[in-house]
């Protein structure tokens, strides 16, 4: 996250919030079932990599094809993990 205040914002950084937007962000993580993952382990969760993927390629105006990944499948992943 940027800080509105803080952060000079040009047109391409201001692309992703019009494609996306913390909301939106949030949202997504919190289908995953991630939003309480610490930040570090958040970011490098694969359901995020893609959503990243996923916008830079909307953003670029460029072609992305990847299927989102399933939510079941991570879900039952995490668990296998964790015992």
């Amino acid at each position: 996250m940027k800080s509105l205040a803080s952060t000079e914002w040009n047109d391409y950084l201001l692309m992703f919030m019009t494609f996306s937007g913390n909301k939106s962000f949030y949202d997504f993580v919190v289908k995953y079932k991630i939003d309480k993952l610490p930040i570090v382990e958040k970011y490098k969760h694969v359901a995020v990599q893609w959503y990243m993927n996923s916008l830079r390629a909307r953003v670029d105006g460029t072609e992305f094809n990847w299927d989102p990944p399933s939510t079941s499948e991570l879900v039952l992943l995490a668990h296998k993990v964790k015992g």
